[in-house]
């Protein structure tokens, strides 16, 4: 046991003792690389521990979240390696294994450690404080799929972090007791969408979201108990199941507010491809599942589409005449979001009354959702 406790520290240490050249690239230690391929190592190596604390808006940070494993990790000057893997590819698959247990998607969603989802609240807190306000091309994936594996943290609202525990890193879900990533108390959740916007720029790391986003809606939905009688009403009402696709819905919102900001910022200049190029990436359409299942934060990220895009564009939007319309449709959430509610529906044999009620609902609380980030959206012209 002395041992492998041993082993880990040697490990921690490596990010501390690899040093930058003058020539300003850094080469990383046969240690580093490994990590990417040890998930649990990587996490015990890169875990901040409970003495990093999310700071207060109006307060001076105690603990420096970039002066953290993860920060110095995540730091400028290791953008550049001198040899060997591009350091985007040698930084994000190390974060990943930290955060996620994998760069790949190639298991089930798994409950994410106390390690993981402290990691992922530090390396979000320490990435909002990096002066470039995006990711790079090549860097934005990794960001993308870390946001895709806390889709719960990212989209929570306020109320889900307890009372008092606004400075924690992690808070235990409510329901499955989960270590979630605090990324709904204020001091973390700025950081969590810049996050979002550093990304959206990109079509592949956009379309991931997009995607999650909208698995998140499905799962929300799959966990929500319902009655076993098919055609009767469940016992939760239309307004209580608006509310409980709500943090899907300010996934979505924050998405759609970022996609704009980049056309303003220029990031994006051909708004027509970019959206073509989304469609191109994502991997189709989410309905629901046959049966409710415990929610985890990673569960989205790893949820399979119902069908392909072409399909998911011909039953849910016919009236779509031209390949913009059904873009516009693709795109937008709130209606992303009321498919796959009416199919939901319509799988548990609810009455029609019920669903017009459910999607009214969520017409109303993507207005809202999409009234939040209306504000942050810089405006041009006159």
């Amino acid at each position: 046991m002395v041992a492998g406790v041993t082993a880990m520290v040697v490990v921690a240490t490596a990010f501390v003792v690899e040093t930058v050249r003058s020539e300003g690239c850094w080469t990383p230690s046969d240690a580093t690389l490994r990590l990417a391929e040890e998930p649990a190592r990587a996490a015990a190596a890169l875990d901040p521990g409970e003495t990093l604390v999310i700071p207060s808006p109006m307060t001076a940070p105690e603990t420096d979240p970039s002066d953290t494993r993860v920060g110095r990790l995540l730091a400028k000057e290791r953008r550049t390696t001198c040899e060997g893997p591009a350091a985007s590819q040698v930084v994000g698959r190390v974060l990943l294994a930290a955060t996620t247990g994998s760069d790949r998607a190639t298991s089930g969603p798994q409950r994410h450690t106390e390690p993981q989802s402290r990691t992922a609240t530090a390396a979000l807190l320490a990435l909002g404080e990096r002066e470039e306000r995006y990711a790079s091309e090549e860097f934005a994936p990794y960001v993308a799929k870390l946001l895709a594996h806390y889709a719960g943290s990212v989209g929570a609202g306020g109320d889900s972090v307890p009372e008092g525990d606004d400075s924690v890193l992690t808070f235990p879900d409510e329901t499955t007791g989960e270590p979630r990533a605090n990324l709904a108390s204020p001091g973390a959740t700025d950081a969590a969408r810049e996050a979002v916007r550093s990304v959206a720029p990109y079509p592949e790391s956009y379309a991931l979201l997009h995607d999650t986003f909208r698995a998140q809606a499905a799962e929300l939905l799959d966990a929500r108990p319902h009655s076993g009688t098919q055609g009767k009403e469940p016992t939760r009402s239309p307004d209580s199941l608006r509310f409980r696709l709500s943090p899907a819905l300010h996934g979505l919102a924050l998405l759609q507010s970022a996609r704009t900001r980049a056309v303003l910022d220029g990031r994006v200049e051909d708004l027509t491809r970019f959206d073509r190029q989304v469609l191109r990436h994502s991997r189709g359409g989410y309905g629901p599942a046959r049966s409710p299942h415990e929610p985890l934060d990673a569960g989205a990220a790893h949820r399979r589409p119902g069908v392909d895009v072409p399909t998911w564009l011909r039953e849910g939007a016919p009236a779509a005449r031209t390949e913009r319309q059904r873009t516009e449709w693709f795109l937008d959430g709130g209606r992303q979001v009321q498919r796959t509610a009416t199919l939901w529906g319509k799988r548990r044999g609810l009455p029609e009354r019920f669903l017009n009620r459910l999607r009214t609902g969520i017409s109303s609380e993507w207005t809202a959702q999409t009234r939040l980030y209306a504000h942050t959206v810089p405006l041009t012209g006159s």
